[in-house]
């Protein structure tokens, strides 16, 4: 946005400013304050490192051409800078950490005085809001156990199992309490940890999740682990999304790559029965009533995947936001909104 022009959200929108195309799914970037493009600075085909400008917004169209240039110039300049001393951070890799005798993957950006973890099965399925959150936080992306990179060997599966790792793995790293964000089994184990040691977790972010009090689908689960050929996975991928078309070639394959693993079957055949299925029978009141920490869920109002739970019987403590048009994956799906959702709590708009 233009210094010295405030937007006003009533009177202009732009919602969708670019569309991002990796190897696991294309992703619309949205504007994250209100205005009207006055300067397009990137054009179609470049490659735009995370932070850079993609154009310029002002409240009214009606602005110096002069006044964008400076504009630019300037925030150029000071990206130049920033970027330069903060290097390995945007350009980080992931990194292999033993926890316990057993290998744990995990990626960390950005600085800060708050840490957020952010759990899923694989931490690739945070690509679109680890970095956006980097730039105000410190945040940690993580493998689960016999996902990912991490090991693919487990005892029972559990949830404590589980659980018990990522507050190893966090021991290791120095984080001794952190903003929780868990999607889908992530979100289970995030319950798990914020019972167990509430005080290292200083609130609760779900995102279409297991745990919640709610049930998972069988048969989802089942197709998933079984499917070994491309043309059953499709369709069992499929269901992830509110738009099934998202679910491309790349994708498949990739998921084929991971299963194909030794051991990876037998792992999350048993984490679907000591961790996902476990829990099934529970009220989103006996699971999340408990918790005194900040809490919200997001849900996306087109997953097909686990059971969204009835507003109505959700504790005091727990915000919940229902996307339109979203299904299981709305961290990849509403990259922006969530992102929003998940500052606004961190920062104790949402408490």
């Amino acid at each position: 946005m233009l210094p010295g022009s405030k937007a006003r959200a009533s009177r202009f929108l732009l919602v969708r400013i670019v569309e991002v195309e990796t190897e696991k799914i294309v992703n619309a970037v949205e504007a994250d304050t209100a205005g009207i493009l006055v300067r397009r600075v990137a054009e179609e085909g470049d490659t735009i490192v995370v932070g850079g400008l993609l154009g310029v917004m002002a409240e009214r169209a009606e602005i110096a051409d002069d006044s964008v240039d400076v504009f630019v110039a300037e925030y150029q300049e000071h990206f130049k800078s920033v970027a330069a001393e903060e290097g390995t951070e945007r350009s980080a890799e992931p990194v292999d950490i033993e926890v316990g005798g057993r290998k744990m993957r995990y990626l960390e950006l950005g600085s800060g005085e708050k840490t957020i973890d952010g759990m899923g099965g694989d931490l690739n399925g945070w690509m679109f809001n680890q970095p956006a959150l980097a730039e105000h936080y410190r945040v940690l992306a993580l493998d689960l156990l016999a996902h990912g990179g991490s090991v693919k060997e487990l005892e029972t599966g559990s949830l404590e199992e589980l659980a018990a790792a990522v507050l190893v793995l966090l021991d290791a790293v120095g984080v001794d309490e952190a903003h929780f964000v868990g999607h889908s089994l992530g979100g289970a184990v995030t319950v798990q940890l914020a019972a167990e040691a509430g005080d290292r977790v200083n609130s609760v972010t779900l995102i279409g999740s297991a745990g919640a009090g709610t049930p998972v689908s069988r048969s989802y689960i089942d197709g998933f682990i079984g499917a070994n050929r491309r043309k059953d996975l499709k369709p069992i991928l499929k269901q992830l999304f509110a738009d099934p078309e998202l679910v491309n070639r790349d994708m498949i394959n990739d998921v084929l790559k991971a299963k194909r693993l030794d051991g990876v079957e037998v792992c999350w055949r048993k984490i679907a029965d000591a961790s996902i299925f476990s829990v099934e029978d529970l009220t989103p009141e006996a699971v999340l009533g408990k918790l005194s920490m900040p809490l919200q869920i997001i849900w996306g109002k087109e997953d097909r995947v686990a059971t969204r739970p009835e507003e109505r019987s959700m504790p005091e403590n727990v915000v919940m936001h229902v996307l339109d048009d979203v299904g299981h994956m709305p961290q990849l799906e509403a990259a922006g909104v969530v992102n929003d959702l998940i500052k606004t709590l961190v920062d104790g708009g949402n408490s």
